[in-house]
């Protein structure tokens, strides 16, 4: 029973990457920005930046400032149990990154006075893909975080997350706040663009034992909503919102880049621990 099992995960493994590995995966992706946003109101589609606009700046994630702290806090102790427990808290990462996901979707979600409730399908389709990427890494168990000697430049990896977690900046004015209180008033475990970094700085730092397809649909989300915001750096008046999505797009690069080689097919090289896989058990 137990052998069958792991036959079913390490096939299940194999079947995700590959689809995932496919071209059509990232055109997929591509398509999905074209989705009309949708409201329950009428609207002309000449209005349609203009509601998407809308939807940005008035998306619920705004109403939340009094909570923020409180994921802040979490998120916190979730990497250090991380940093103190190692593989023992995997799972704990991972539903919190799935959760997390889900939570974002308050990014693209707004109630509107003119066209009443408002959500940008694109984000939700995406979001929610990642999110059930890591669940069933919570659930399949292929990431080992065990303590192992890392190339210096990995060190990099987690400077640039820390400092999308920090999130500098002042909400209202989109200026630089280089207040070290934002590590825990800024809400950037409730944005994608500040916590994505966070984790794909763990599975970078800890590849190539990690799961490949939640590295590969992690980064390719995170190039889209990148390519969104970087750009940004060349209008005066939000330059330092886009310069805190480098590290969004900079990590997303390099977390697709790690998944698509050849050598990152990895079942069986990774060690799955318990209670899904008995450690010694290659995959």
């Amino acid at each position: 029973m137990e052998h069958s099992a792991i036959e079913t995960r390490r096939s299940t493994y194999r079947k995700y990457d590959g689809l995932t590995r496919r071209w059509w995966f990232f055109v997929g992706l591509i398509l999905l920005q074209f989705l009309p946003v949708l409201t329950t109101k009428n609207f002309s589609f000449d209005e349609m930046y203009k509601i998407v606009t809308m939807t940005l700046s008035r998306a619920l994630f705004f109403s939340c400032g009094q909570v923020f702290p409180v994921f802040q806090g979490v998120a916190v102790s979730v990497i250090v149990l991380l940093i103190v427990f190692r593989g023992k808290v995997r799972i704990v990462f991972a539903i919190h990154a799935g959760i997390s996901y889900l939570l974002f979707v308050m990014q693209v979600t707004a109630i509107t006075p003119r066209y009443g409730l408002s959500v940008i399908p694109s984000g939700v389709i995406m979001f929610g893909l990642v999110a059930a990427a890591w669940f069933w890494e919570a659930f399949s168990g292929f990431n080992d975080f065990s303590v192992q000697k890392r190339p210096v430049w990995k060190y990099g990896v987690i400077a640039a997350a820390a400092i999308a977690f920090w999130m500098p900046l002042d909400l209202a004015t989109c200026s630089l706040d280089l207040d070290l209180g934002n590590f825990i008033t800024s809400g950037s475990a409730l944005t994608f663009c500040m916590m994505t970094p966070v984790y794909l700085a763990v599975l970078i730092f800890f590849y190539p034992m990690v799961n490949i397809v939640v590295l590969r649909v992690t980064s390719a989300a995170g190039i889209i909503l990148a390519i969104y915001n970087v750009p940004k750096l060349f209008c005066s008046d939000v330059m330092w919102l886009g310069l805190l999505h480098l590290p969004l797009f900079f990590l997303s690069v390099l977390g697709v880049i790690l998944s698509m080689r050849r050598d990152a097919n990895l079942p069986r090289k990774i060690r799955c621990q318990e209670p899904y896989f008995p450690l010694a058990e290659q995959l």
